[in-house]
């Protein structure tokens, strides 16, 4: 089992990685945890700040491992939908002198288009929304993330 954001600002850590210490880095930041309760199998800690990390690199490092930390289970409060659902026009979008590219991905701390053998990191938005605005109009290009 590996660790996950149980809610936006609480992170779920197993017990065996517990007793050898940790760390919790936010984009390279580390960040304070607050104990808050443990079960059998794991301990949950509430994470300092108030900034919105979804979409951030989590890491918790311990011992000499690191990982990822899992943020999907987010997707599953009730509330998520209600800060996270968009109805802004996604995909690519055409104009006679740019095209806007632009995807939802809530979950991803930074996205990138391929796109005729460049590459362009996309700008995260509000809701999980990234895009990037590039000159011409690509209607037709074959490009992906």
């Amino acid at each position: 089992m590996n660790s996950y954001l149980s809610n936006y600002h609480e992170i779920c850590i197993p017990n065996h990685i517990i007793g050898s210490g940790f760390s919790l880095f936010i984009n390279n930041e580390e960040r304070k945890c607050q104990f808050v309760s443990i079960t059998d199998k794991v301990s949950y800690y509430n994470i300092t700040g108030n900034d919105e990390i979804l979409g951030q690199e989590i890491i918790l490092k311990y011992g000499n491992q690191q990982e990822h930390v899992d943020v999907t289970k987010l997707a599953l409060l009730m509330d998520f939908d209600d800060i996270y659902a968009t109805d802004i026009e996604l995909g690519p979008i055409c104009h006679d002198d740019y095209t806007i590219f632009r995807l939802w991905a809530p979950f991803a701390s930074s996205v990138v288009l391929s796109l005729d053998n460049a590459s362009y990191k996309l700008q995260r938005l509000d809701r999980g929304v990234y895009e990037i605005r590039v000159d011409g109009d690509l209607d037709g290009h074959l490009y992906y993330r």
